[in-house]
């Protein structure tokens, strides 16, 4: 090995490693995300968000008799 090149090795090991550690951050990173579920809980709170959206313009669409209101 080039002498300048394992002295960068001693002061840096991690660094060349970089590889190897991205691909382990990876595979530890999808078994996370698989086990919390966490893709089905986006779509979860998606459609519950879509459901809410469809009810406030059923809502908005709602004519109000604001004479009626007023006598009260």
């Amino acid at each position: 090995m080039n002498p300048t090149l394992a002295t960068a090795a001693e002061q840096l090991p991690l660094q060349f490693k970089l590889g190897q550690l991205c691909s382990r951050l990876n595979k530890h990173w999808i078994t996370v995300v698989m086990r919390s579920r966490y893709c089905e809980r986006i779509a979860v709170v998606d459609q519950f968000t879509g459901e809410l959206i469809e009810e406030i313009h059923v809502l908005q669409a709602l004519e109000i008799n604001r004479v009626n209101f007023r006598g009260q």
